[in-house]
């Protein structure tokens, strides 16, 4: 689970390269990264087995991430702004797009037409050579659009100011995704609260975690907040409030996720009798005997 942490710790980076900046496809690609990881998990948790298909983030993913980073390192990330000339069914679309573009295009299409499928396959392989039902597990994937659902109605609202210059820290000095660099840390601690508990309840044979407080929260919070002007006539979150609420979120979120991490790791290496970052000294002659 760490190499996936570290993948979506990384995204933002993504972002920076291809010159995407605080944007709605910023977003996109953040969350694509936590799609992927979620499926996989939600794979894992019920054939025991972490498959790597054709196509997926570990490997493929992160050499054409190193691949972008290579070319914006050698031509500058502006390369991705050329405009192309659209093609095919794209044309009724949009007569022309970005380099970007087609690296999210990409991103998109590998994850709904390679990976989910390879992992909805091999689950529903796995629960009929074992006479279990298939679709009543497909629920499972609730908790997930559930995150999905709060981070894109907090970040992509009409009065959220978290893609904005005014929550992006030193604008003028070319610093632009500064919120969306924070709102990326809200999400992976959020997330280290929801996936990892599914490897968890795998690793114990326990049930399948359903909902959790650290995950919804504060994402909750922000949510409502900027929507708030939907049922309140007249109501307009102000930036400084909502940068508040996001610099909260993103302490109360950690927090919660680092003292979880802890207490998970202290539990297991206390059963097992081992230290974590430590070896533990042979005992001597004398007291074994």
């Amino acid at each position: 689970m760490a190499d996936r942490r570290e993948e979506l710790e990384l995204r933002p980076l993504l972002v920076a390269s291809l010159s995407i900046g605080p944007s709605a496809k910023g977003v996109s690609l953040v969350l694509v990264g936590c799609a992927a990881m979620w499926f996989s998990t939600w794979e894992e948790y019920h054939t025991g087995t972490l498959y790597l298909g054709y196509f997926n983030g570990p490997t493929e993913g992160v050499l054409i991430a190193c691949a972008i980073h290579v070319v914006s390192a050698a031509f500058g990330p502006q390369i991705w702004l050329h405009q192309v000339k659209s093609f095919g069914i794209l044309r009724w679309m949009t007569p022309e797009f970005h380099l970007y573009d087609v690296v999210v295009c990409a991103a998109f299409l590998s994850l709904f037409f390679i990976h989910f499928p390879e992992c909805i396959a091999n689950v529903y392989k796995s629960r009929r050579a074992a006479g279990q039902p298939f679709l009543p597990i497909l629920a499972q994937h609730f908790p997930f659009l559930l995150f999905v659902g709060l981070a894109c109605s907090w970040v992509l609202s009409p009065s959220s100011h978290v893609l904005a210059h005014g929550l992006s820290y030193d604008a003028h000095r070319g610093r632009t995704i500064g919120g969306l660099i924070e709102f990326t840390l809200l999400v992976m601690f959020a997330f280290g609260k929801l996936g990892p508990r599914v490897i968890l309840a795998r690793l114990t044979r326990g049930s399948f975690p359903w909902l959790n407080f650290g995950t919804f929260a504060p994402l909750s919070v922000g949510a409502v907040y900027v929507n708030l002007g939907m049922v309140i006539d007249g109501f307009h979150p102000s930036a400084q409030t909502e940068r508040l609420l996001l610099h909260t979120a993103v302490l109360a979120s950690g927090f919660a996720f680092l003292h979880w991490s802890h207490f998970l790791i202290e539990g297991f290496t206390n059963t097992l009798g081992i230290n974590c970052f430590t070896i533990k000294a042979k005992p001597s002659i004398e007291h074994k005997a």
